[in-house]
Order: C-alpha cells, then structure tokens, then sequence
C-alpha cells in the first residue's frame, strides 16, 4: 500500500505546472534540489523571492545571478550577511543603484567586484580610487566604464601595476598612452605598446625597450 501511494503522489505531482514544481522545492530538505531551482531559467520572481531567504549562502548567492530576480529582491541582497552573497551580487550588471551601496562595502573582495563590473556607474568608480585596498585601484584602472579623468589620475599612480592597468585598458586614449610611453616599468611599457590606441610613434618607442623578463622566459618555455 505504501508504494501504491508514492507511485499516485508522484503521479500527480507530473501533472503540476513547471512553476508550481518549484515553488515546492524552495522548501526541500536537500540544499541540490533548492539550488536547481534557484538556477532554473523557468523560476518564477515569487520563488526567486522565497530563495533569496535561504539559510544556504550559496544558494541566495545563486538568486543574485538569475535574470527574473526582482530589483527589490537584490536590494534585499545587497545587506545579506555573507559576504560572498554580496560579491556575486557585485558582479551583477543590471543594477547601478546597488552597485553604488556595495560601493562602500566592508569587505574588500565585494569592493572588488564592483571596480570590475563594466556597468559600475563612472561616477562611483571615480570614488573607489580612495579606497584602502590596492586590487580596487588596479579594477578601475582596467573598467572600460572608467571616465578619463580618472584614468589620468591612475596613470599618475605610484603603484607601476594600477598603472600598466591604465596602459592596458582599451578605453585609455592616446594622450594619456602618450605620457605612459615614458614610463619606467617594463611592463607598463608592454602594455602601451600593446594598446591599439597608442600613437604608432610612441608604440615604437615603448617597444624599443626590453620586453619584461617573466614574459620572456614564458615565449622561451
């Protein structure tokens, strides 16, 4: 009789909508089945809702990634506890206003994300140059969304990585390529050389040095 009884629910649960089938598996036992649901294309903004309160991170940090999580329902997120929930929903690209909050965030690796996210509103970006943590400078040297007026600044900066990050950022325009062309790290020169927008009389001349050693024994190997 049991079995008869299991083989009937399972009967009937085939016959129920697909997004009724995972609204029921928001409160299944088994954090796989909940996590499938939370990146099913067919998950509904209701079920998206019931997931983003999930006492599983990875799974809250799965709605953050779903294209029909609604806005309030990142903003939601954007105040998770867990950090890692916050930084994946830092890399997401269709929420500037929430990008600016996480902006400011304690946790480093979130800021991070932020500076790297091509969406991230220049303006904010324009701000993240102050922040404590050097991998932050280095994103928005290389953010394509990053103004020109901040790229000058970086291409100033007394750290030769944010600065190779500026020559190597395909925004970066041929005035400020020009004056990188004169820089001392090799590397900074490598990437000048690099950037199809530099003039080809300062390519010729970032070129005519060395090429940086680590890359020469990499084309050697």
């Amino acid at each position: 009789m049991p079995q008869a009884i299991t083989f009937r629910a399972l009967a009937l649960y085939s016959l129920l909508p697909n997004s009724t089938k995972l609204l029921s598996q928001a409160n299944d036992p088994d954090r796989w089945v909940r996590l499938r649901a939370a990146e099913d294309p067919a998950a509904s903004p209701e079920l998206l809702e019931l997931l983003s309160r999930d006492t599983d991170a990875g799974i809250r940090a799965a709605v953050t990634r779903h294209p029909l999580t609604p806005p309030a329902v990142l903003a939601y997120l954007a105040d998770d506890p867990d950090h890692s929930v916050r930084a994946r929903l830092a890399e997401n690209t269709n929420l500037p206003h929430v990008l600016t909050k996480l902006s400011e965030d304690v946790d480093r690796e979130v800021r991070s994300c932020v500076a790297r996210n091509p969406t991230t509103p220049a303006t904010v970006l324009a701000g993240m140059i102050e922040d404590v943590y050097f991998y932050v400078w280095q994103m928005v040297a290389s953010n394509p969304n990053t103004s020109l007026e901040t790229l000058e600044k970086l291409a100033r900066h007394s750290q030769s990585e944010v600065r190779m990050k500026v020559a190597g950022n395909p925004k970066t325009p041929p005035s400020i390529l020009a004056t990188l062309a004169d820089d001392e790290d090799e590397w900074v020169l490598f990437y000048v050389a690099e950037n199809p927008n530099t003039p080809d009389d300062q390519r010729r001349k970032a070129a005519a040095h060395p090429m940086p050693e680590s890359y020469q024994r990499f084309l050697d190997d």
